[in-house]
C-alpha cells in the first residue's frame, strides 16, 4: 500500500484526486491512508461498514469522483513514473475518445523479473468505434481476442462509467470479488463509442499470492468463486447482443468453469438453484445451436451430480 500511495504521489501531474475505497477491511491499511490524508488533501476515503465485494466498491469509488476520466489502481499493484502526465497529453489527443487503455508491465513471481505485459489491442494509435468495439473482448478462434480484460491500465470517461453502471440494474448491487471488472469492462465496451490503444507504459502490475484472483482454485473458496464465475456469466448473457458470436464472450466463460469443476465445483455446497437459473438461460436460447450450448449442458448434469452428492452425504450422516 505505501508503494502505491507514494506512486501517485510522486506523479509530476497533480491535477488529480485520490479516492480509497475500504471495503471493510482488517488490517492497518486504514490508519495509512488517514496519515497520508492528513498531507494530501486530494485523498478522499470512503469505508464501508460492511463488506460489499470489489465490484461495489470500485462503482462507488466512480460514483464519487469528481474528474472527466477514472484510472482504476489495485491496492497491490503501482503506477509508473510521469505516468500520469503522458496520460494526461493522451487525453488531449484523443479529447473525444471514451476508453484510452495503455502498457503495463508485470511482475514474474517465478523469476522476480519485470516484463511487458503483452496483451492488448493489436494496432496503436488506432481508434476503434462501434459496432467492432463491442466484440473485442469476445473469444474467438480459441483466442481471447484483443484486449486485456483487466479494469486496470485504462483510462475511462467518468461519465460512461456511471451510465454503466446504471444500466447494470439489480447486478450494480451483487457482491462480487472475481472477475467484476471483466463484467465491467465488456459493459462498459457496449455503451463507450470508441476506443484506442496507445504506446505508454503506465502500470506495474506486482500480483499478489494472497489475492482472491490467485486463490480462485482454493476449494475452502468455491462457492463464492463459482457464484462469481456465473455472475459474470450471466452479465455477459445480458449484455451480450442477441446472435451466437456475440454469446462467445459468455460461453468462454462457462468453458472457464468447466475447467475448474474438478478444482473447484465439487466442493460447490450452495447455490444451485441461480447455478442451474443461468445455465437454462444459454440452453434456452434460440439463438445458440446446441452445439453451442454443449457447455451448458455438461456443466448442468456435473453440478446435478455434485448436488446429488451432497444430498447422499448429508443422508448418510
Amino acid at each position: 500500500m505505501i508503494k502505491l500511495i507514494r506512486s501517485i504521489q510522486n506523479q509530476k501531474f497533480e491535477n488529480f484526486e485520490i479516492i480509497f475505497v475500504d471495503d471493510h477491511s482488517t488490517d492497518e491499511s486504514i490508519e495509512l491512508i488517514k496519515q497520508y490524508m492528513r498531507k494530501d488533501k486530494r485523498i478522499v476515503l470512503i469505508q464501508h461498514e460492511i463488506n460489499k465485494g470489489t465490484l461495489i466498491s470500485r462503482n462507488d469509488g466512480a460514483l464519487n469522483a469528481k474528474g472527466e476520466y477514472i484510472f482504476f489502481v489495485d491496492p497491490d499493484d503501482m503506477i509508473l513514473e510521469n505516468s500520469l502526465e503522458l496520460l494526461y497529453n493522451a487525453t488531449l489527443k484523443y479529447p473525444d475518445v471514451d476508453v484510452i487503455q495503455f502498457r503495463a508491465f508485470k511482475k514474474r513471481v517465478s523469476t522476480n523479473s519485470i516484463v511487458p505485459w503483452a496483451r492488448g489491442y493489436k494496432q496503436y494509435d488506432k481508434i476503434v468505434t462501434q459496432p467492432e468495439l463491442c466484440s473485442i473482448m469476445f473469444y474467438e478462434n480459441r483466442i481471447l481476442n484483443q484486449i486485456n480484460f483487466f479494469i486496470w491500465a485504462k483510462l475511462i470517461k467518468r461519465k460512461v462509467f456511471v451510465e454503466t453502471i446504471e444500466k447494470l440494474g439489480h447486478y450494480q448491487n451483487e457482491h462480487m470479488t472475481l472477475y467484476e471488472d471483466v463484467a465491467m469492462l465488456f459493459a462498459v465496451l457496449q455503451i463507450a463509442k470508441n476506443y484506442v490503444y496507445v504506446q505508454i507504459y503506465g502500470y506495474l502490475y506486482l500480483g499478489n499470492t494472497f489475492s482472491v484472483f490467485e486463490n480462485r482454485y482454493k476449494y475452502r473458496r468455491a462457492n463464492r468463486t463459482i457464484r462469481d464465475c456465473f455472475l459474470l456469466s450471466d452479465i455477459l448473457f445480458d449484455f451480450s447482443k442477441n446472435t451466437t458470436f456475440d454469446k462467445s464472450m459468455a460461453l468462454f466463460t462457462l468453458n472457464r468453469i468447466y475447467y475448474m469443476y474438478y478444482h473447484v465445483c465439487t466442493f460447490v455446497t450452495d447455490g444451485f438453484d441461480y447455478i442451474f437459473k443461468v445455465l437454462d438461460k444459454f440452453i434456452k436460447c434460440e439463438v445458440l445451436s446446441n452445439r453451442s450450448k454443449f457447455y451448458a449442458y455438461r456443466l448442468k448434469k456435473l453440478f446435478e451430480y455434485t448436488q446429488n452428492k451432497l444430498k447422499k452425504n448429508k443422508e448418510n450422516d
